[in-house]
């Protein structure tokens, strides 16, 4: 992530920046269908500015976005999966670098 002294950040003196991510799922640990990577991407993981743009079925981020107003928001990451069970280590461990 770019610092206030860099001269690419968009960030406006005065104004809060304020970082957004979101992650969804609900498990089910008698579910015997684990929750992999494949399935996160089906369901829908987003970076950057599509973050921001995130309107899909049962996404907490336009309401939060209606709430906040006049700060510098920046899109970090939204995961989101069906109910399932647990993720897989290999989802886990991805999700996890994706905040590195």
């Amino acid at each position: 992530m770019r610092g206030r002294d860099d001269p690419t950040s968009k960030h406006q003196e005065g104004r809060v920046r304020i970082g957004i991510a979101r992650i969804a799922q609900e498990t089910n640990t008698f579910c015997p269908t684990l929750t992999d990577l494949d399935t996160l991407h089906v369901h829908g993981v987003r970076f950057g500015q599509d973050v921001l743009e995130d309107d899909s079925e049962g996404s907490t981020i336009p309401g939060f976005l209606d709430m906040v107003g006049g700060e510098d928001l920046v899109g970090i990451l939204s995961v989101h999966a069906r109910p399932a069970g647990p993720l897989t280590p290999e989802a886990l461990e991805a999700v996890l670098s994706w905040f590195a």
